[in-house]
C-alpha cells in the first residue's frame, strides 16, 4: 500500500513542513525581533500545540488553519481554540 503524503486542500503543498522550513520562511518575511517571540516562548507555544486535541497532521491548526509551527514564533498571534486560548 502507499502512503500518501497529507496536502493543504487549499493550496495542494504538503502539510508537514520541518522546523528549519519555518524558520525560511520566516527569514524570508525579514521580521523584525519585535515580531516574533522568544525561543523560549516559541518552544512553550508549541509543546501546547501539539498536545492539542485540534492539532491535525502534527502540523496544522484545525481551528485556522495554519501551520502552527509557523504562528507559535509570531508575536502578534494567539492560540485560535474558540474554547479559550491554550497559549
Amino acid at each position: 500500500m502507499h502512503s500518501r503524503q497529507p496536502n493543504c486542500k487549499g493550496c495542494g503543498a504538503s502539510v508537514r513542513v520541518s522546523e528549519a522550513e519555518v524558520k525560511r520562511m520566516l527569514g524570508e518575511m525579514k521580521l523584525s525581533d519585535a515580531h516574533t517571540v522568544s525561543a523560549d516562548v516559541y518552544h512553550a507555544r508549541l509543546a501546547a500545540c501539539r498536545s492539542c486535541d485540534s492539532l491535525q497532521y502534527a502540523t496544522t491548526c484545525r481551528h485556522c488553519g495554519c501551520l502552527v509551527a509557523f504562528r507559535a514564533w509570531l508575536a502578534d498571534k494567539h492560540c485560535p481554540d474558540p474554547a479559550g486560548g491554550k497559549w
